[in-house]
């Protein structure tokens, strides 16, 4: 819970520069502990327009054809392609008027393609993970204050093209996959079925010192981030075939 603030609190003057150096209200908003409604309910006083969203031309009717109805990608997967959220997704399928695949048993997926992707559980999934991935939003979450040092120390900004117009990542330089996964083998952590497992991991990672080093996070907007993962910038990641 937030700790409320008196209007008299906060500094005005500090958001405006803030925002106007490329931070995003949502940002401002988790520094200074009240919501992204407060902060850009100051800018609007200031007389201080708010930033468009990123408008995601790149993501037309012809790429989600061949991802979603061809490459049968999840929304969630093209999402990850492309940087968004996956709600973006499903509004453009719906807009294109391409059908949303609402579960396994959508005549869309073969027996075979049903039984590969959803018919097995536990270590037989293809997608499984030793149930890491629940965790990893929970270290995640109890590290980022590590993430707010690294913005403060690059100036809120990218350290590629220098913008700070769309949210900011702060990107591992060595992979957080990889620290998490060096800590699970050190404390012979490979089970994470149960919930204690999770929560072991987890105080374990939040108190380790390779996930609070700051010095290997950088900062990168939303484009660099992308192509620091896939090696093409967000707006030429239409070409993928």
């Amino acid at each position: 819970m937030r700790k409320p603030h008196n209007r008299l609190d906060l500094d005005v003057k500090y958001i405006v520069e803030e925002y106007q150096k490329g931070r995003s209200a949502r940002n401002i908003g988790e520094e200074l502990g009240v919501s992204k409604g407060v902060i850009l309910g100051r800018l609007r006083e200031q007389g201080i327009e708010r930033r468009q969203s990123p408008k995601y031309e790149n993501i037309t009717e012809e790429v989600l054809r061949v991802l979603y109805v061809d490459k049968k990608l999840s929304t969630r997967a093209i999402a990850e392609k492309f940087g968004c959220n996956n709600t973006l997704i499903s509004k453009r399928l719906k807009k294109y008027g391409i059908p949303i695949r609402k579960h396994a048993g959508d005549p869309v997926f073969t027996t075979e393609e049903r039984k590969e992707k959803w018919g097995r559980s536990g270590p037989e999934h293809p997608n499984w993970k030793g149930g890491v991935t629940e965790v990893s939003n929970m270290i995640r979450n109890r590290v980022a204050h590590v993430s707010l040092e690294a913005f403060k120390r690059d100036g809120f900004a990218c350290v590629e093209c220098g913008g700070g117009e769309h949210e900011l990542n702060a990107n591992h330089i060595r992979t957080f996959s990889e620290i998490v996964g060096e800590i699970r083998e050190e404390n012979g952590l490979h089970d994470l079925t149960t919930w204690e497992a999770k929560e072991r991991l987890a105080d374990i990672c939040s108190n380790d010192a390779r996930l609070l080093d700051v010095g290997n996070l950088v900062t990168l907007c939303e484009d660099c981030h992308y192509e620091a993962h896939h090696g093409v910038k967000i707006n030429e990641s239409e070409a993928i075939a």
